[in-house]
């Protein structure tokens, strides 16, 4: 172990760790984005840095014979300092990071919520002190910061649920304890802070929990236990993060011509598990699992499934991975990667696909922006200001760990057992064991980590997860890399207060480690009270921790 310690020393001298080398490097980028709404055939998309993007139907003033619409088929810069957005037919709600509304577009109805029935070709502002907006087809709806919901447009099957039908040009307050809002078609949808689903407006697609035809003027509850909801086509989440659909759904899979056979559905039934994002429309459903995966199924005509057909689907199937977002009008759809790329699919006659044509692309399809800006590493996806990146510049110029490819590093991503003994082996001067070959019968010989798990094991840093198992591919938990890091330094004694996480049980395998690495300021847990030893440890973690340890 003496022999160990002094290796890591030898490192830490060689690749200078307390003098990081400093000044940013200068990359031509793909520009990162946080959120996309795809409503009618306008497309828009907020990059990271708060600027708005539009393409496809990017505008409409006038009306009659002196209507004029513009269409772009490759992103317009719109607006700056924006914090969502929101897609209806032909309007476009924008949420800046102050709190405020601005609309701009179609104004038939008073969509815009600006007291007028004027088109508007710039943007106007209708409201402040706003943290949630959702466009719907010819209305929309606001979340105050105060928990109040608020309407306005079209009303015609009552979707505003003041008690009327008449159309509303300004926002009207609705209802309080509101946590969420889905604007539809004809309908809305919202949550309560007691999570009890609330809607109003029009029946006919049993998206409000009913087989009725009659529209609802005023809210009425229509079940509890939700945390998110989609108006168009119902499809929710409930609290234990399981996704329910109910309204319009396909009776069989066929391809496009043959499968217009559907049915009116009010009680949910079960389509995945593990939901973090949804969104629909037009018989088509999407659900961004916690691990990244978007499955979807429905309609298929333009190819906006994304799976290279054109066939139906019934049941939820994988379309892409690390997805974060996803948008969707039923035929058009955007959606954003966990990196912070933007991909497009579907129909695309106006161009709201984002690529420069009008081809129906029925697989995504990467939209880019380049950029020019300062990062501290190579790496497109570790920018300037992140915990981890003089861990992660200190990693690759020590050659403990290269990117996932030449221009990301996958910091976000998870690391498995392999790969964490290999960073420490590597961090050591990649010694040779003394001993050649393990107890392990999952070790497979000549593998990457064979070295470093013989490694490991002889200087008992690990132990496996069994005599005879190392299980390399399983993923690297916190607890099991602080326990990693510990007993690389020896398993020192560790004195101080008691550990603040409640979390971490007296007896567990990693008490020990994790009292010595907050003590050694390795890491300071997940909050105050929770160290999430059995949470998945990330790349950006894991070097970051090994950082402080040699530092």
């Amino acid at each position: 172990m003496k022999r160990f310690l002094s290796l890591l020393l030898a490192v830490c001298l060689i690749a200078g760790l307390a003098a990081i080398p400093a000044g940013a490097v200068s990359v031509t980028r793909p520009k990162q984005f946080q959120t996309v709404s795809m409503g009618g055939s306008t497309a828009c998309a907020v990059d990271q840095s708060g600027v708005l993007w539009i393409w496809g139907l990017i505008s409409i003033t006038g009306e009659g014979i002196d209507q004029q619409i513009q269409r772009a088929s490759t992103p317009q810069r719109w607006m700056d300092h924006i914090k969502d957005v929101s897609a209806g037919y032909m309007h476009v709600a924008a949420l800046k990071t102050d709190g405020s509304v601005w609309t701009w577009g179609s104004n038939f109805d008073g969509r815009l919520g600006d007291g007028t029935e004027t088109h508007r070709f710039t943007p106007q502002k209708i409201l402040d002190n706003v943290k949630a907006i959702s466009a719907g087809s010819y209305h929309s709806l606001a979340l105050k910061n105060d928990g109040t919901l608020w309407a306005w447009g079209a009303n015609g099957h009552g979707q505003i649920g003041d008690g009327t039908k008449t159309s509303c040009l300004s926002p009207k307050k609705i209802a309080d304890h509101v946590i969420a809002i889905s604007a539809g078609e004809d309908e809305s949808l919202f949550i309560k802070d007691d999570h009890t689903l609330w809607g109003m407006g029009s029946h006919n697609g049993a998206e409000l929990g009913s087989l009725s035809f009659d529209d609802q003027l005023t809210p009425i509850r229509i079940m509890g236990g939700v945390t998110a909801v989609c108006a168009h086509d119902g499809l929710l989440i409930k609290t234990d993060g399981s996704a329910w659909e109910y309204g319009f759904l396909l009776k069989s899979e066929s391809k496009q011509y043959g499968a217009r056979d559907f049915q009116r559905v009010t009680t949910p039934r079960k389509a995945a598990d593990n939901a973090a994002y949804i969104a629909s429309g037009s018989l088509l459903r999407f659900v961004v699992q916690t691990d990244g995966k978007l499955l979807g199924w429905g309609t298929n005509f333009y190819g906006q499934l994304g799976d290279g057909t054109d066939v139906w689907k019934t049941a939820p199937k994988q379309i892409m991975s690390d997805v974060s977002r996803v948008s969707t009008n039923g035929e058009s759809c955007l959606a954003v990667k966990r990196d912070g790329s933007l991909w497009a699919w579907g129909k695309n006659e106006s161009g709201q696909l984002g690529d420069g044509t009008q081809t129906d692309r029925y697989t995504p399809v990467q939209i880019i922006i380049l950029e020019t800006v300062e990062l501290p590493t190579q790496f497109y996806d570790v920018a300037q200001g992140a915990y981890y990146a003089d861990a992660v510049q200190w990693a690759v110029d020590a050659g403990v760990t290269k990117g996932v490819d030449d221009t990301h590093f996958g910091p976000d991503k998870p690391c498995t057992r392999a790969q964490a003994v290999t960073f420490l082996w590597r961090a050591a001067g990649s010694p040779e064991p003394t001993v050649t070959g393990t107890a392990f019968t999952d070790v497979q010989p000549g593998s990457y980590y064979e070295k470093a798990v013989q490694w490991a094991a002889e200087n008992n840093v690990t132990a496996g997860t069994s005599k005879t198992t190392f299980s390399p591919e399983d993923t690297c938990t916190r607890g099991q890399i602080v326990t990693f890091l510990y007993r690389a330094s020896g398993a020192p004694a560790v004195s101080g207060g008691k550990i603040p996480f409640r979390d971490v049980s007296s007896g567990a395998y990693y008490e020990s480690a994790v009292c010595w690495a907050v003590t050694n300021g390795i890491t300071n847990g997940t909050s105050d009270t929770t160290f999430s030893p059995n949470s998945n440890c990330t790349r950006g973690q894991i070097v970051t921790f090994l950082y402080r340890d040699m530092k």
